[in-house]
């Protein structure tokens, strides 16, 4: 195999879905000869070059819609530098793809912990040791934290307890936890404790998973071993890296928050932080769901998309395209939606007992473990973004014709006049919206 196609593999492979599957290796000269005039628009950077060998035959390049945040830009450029040890190597042909996926492992262990990453790295390949291990026929559940502001001795090695079968049931996997110092001693050995409510809506982390998230800060990661496969990695009170199938993945959520719309003010954005966080929920329980969010008095992506193609006057009120958005969205919810899922119709006994039973029918109001509950009914929920749920569990009507599946197809139809949500049962997240290029997702993750 080339240089030149051994780096595109190693992106493709290893790099690019760090940073979501609507990232694109790009690898043409178009691009190459005007890097510097595409790759940044408005102080935001698009795409990243990749130039491992210190030739210009071997360059190529990623690319997003979404902007890279700095904090990717420096996961790149940490994962590069250590490949770049690689092909810079002679006669290393035949240990290459090993040293990739290492090397990657090194560059993720590096940002987490800058000067002491040794102790990271082995915890990460310990636990993908684990992942597919047993203990009496049960799938590995495991967690283990490293604070690097204790510094207190300790007399017990966290890798030498490793080596014994028991230690695989010492922890949960959510809630309790070993301790390390970053030399990897053990100082302690404890529960984390669950957040209030109120502290829980800014730790951006899976609901099983809030107490190990809630404990980490700057210098304190958490790290655990799902029973289904999954490693997490929790720092800054939120979920900054997980292994799902098989790949390492980054978590930028505050870019995803931007798409969702969360520099909005009001209560949209307390809606679109409860949103964000159950699809987080939803897609760790690996249940699946259809999602559908709206916004009341302002413009429809079917509008910008109508004015984009000039089939709506340009000479419009702001008032008068905002009346035409609503009056269209409304007239198409009705047209897609039964009423015996709409949450303000009295004639089915679902809309009844939720009506009923729930605490509140403002999305943001619902307690995070019934919110998941109800987007994983089978159907689609519709929210808007001051938090009113129009319906639960809606089996839409779409159009024939459709070549993807029934999911996807309601989503798709959500996003004509809002955001369409895709979770898959596997946990994979796809937003669309029809202000984004034809076909192209939103955003993307896992």
């Amino acid at each position: 195999m080339s240089t030149k196609k051994a780096i595109i593999q190693a992106v493709t492979e290893f790099l690019a879905p760090l940073f979501g599957p609507a990232t694109e290796i790009l690898d043409d000269d178009y691009t190459r000869e005007n890097f510097d005039d595409i790759a940044e628009m408005n102080g935001r950077r698009f795409m990243l070059r990749i130039a491992l060998t210190g030739r210009a035959e071997d360059e190529v390049y990623m690319f997003r819609a979404i902007p890279f945040t700095e904090t990717e830009q420096h996961i790149a450029r940490n994962i590069l530098d250590e490949w770049q040890k690689i092909f810079t190597t002679p006669h290393i042909d035949d240990y290459t793809a090993v040293c990739i996926r290492q090397a990657q492992l090194i560059g993720i262990a590096k940002i987490l912990s800058p000067h002491r990453h040794a102790t990271v790295l082995g915890i990460l390949n310990l636990l993908s040791f684990w992942s597919s291990e047993t203990y009496e026929g049960d799938r590995i559940s495991f967690s283990v934290a490293i604070d690097e502001d204790d510094h207190r001795p300790a007399q017990v090695n966290f890798f030498d307890i490793c080596t014994e079968d028991y230690a695989k049931v010492l922890t949960s996997g959510c809630d309790t936890l070993f301790v390390c110092n970053a030399e990897g001693g053990i100082i302690s050995y404890c529960e984390a404790a669950m957040p209030d409510e109120a502290d829980a809506a800014q730790v951006y982390a899976p609901l099983p998973f809030l107490p190990v998230a809630y404990w980490s800060s700057q210098h304190r990661c958490t790290f655990c071993l799902s029973r289904n496969g999954d490693i997490l990695i929790f720092k800054n009170r939120q979920l900054f890296f997980a292994k799902r199938r098989g790949r390492w993945l980054h978590f930028s959520h505050q870019a995803y928050l931007a798409e969702l719309g969360f520099q909005a003010q009001g209560n949209s954005r307390s809606t679109i932080e409860a949103l964000y966080l159950s699809m987080l929920d939803v897609s760790f329980r690996r249940k699946g769901a259809c999602i559908g969010f709206f916004r009341k008095d302002s413009v429809t992506p079917w509008m910008i998309n109508e004015r984009r193609n000039q089939r709506i006057g340009q000479n419009l009120s702001q008032e008068e395209l905002v009346r035409l958005s609503q009056t269209r969205l409304h007239n198409h919810l009705e047209e897609i939606v039964s009423k015996d899922d709409m949450l303000g119709h009295e004639g089915s006994s679902k809309t009844a007992l939720l009506r009923a039973a729930l605490p509140s029918t403002n999305f943001a109001r619902i307690p995070r473990k019934l919110r998941a509950e109800l987007l994983s009914i089978d159907g689609a929920t519709l929210v808007f973004d001051d938090g009113s749920v129009f319906a639960v569990g809606a089996i839409l009507k779409v159009p024939g014709g459709s070549s993807s599946g029934g999911r996807k197809a309601a989503a798709l139809t959500l996003a004509e006049h809002g955001i369409g949500i895709k979770v898959s049962n596997d946990g994979h997240i796809t937003a669309w919206s029809r202000r984004a290029e034809d076909g192209q997702a939103l955003f993307e993750i896992g």
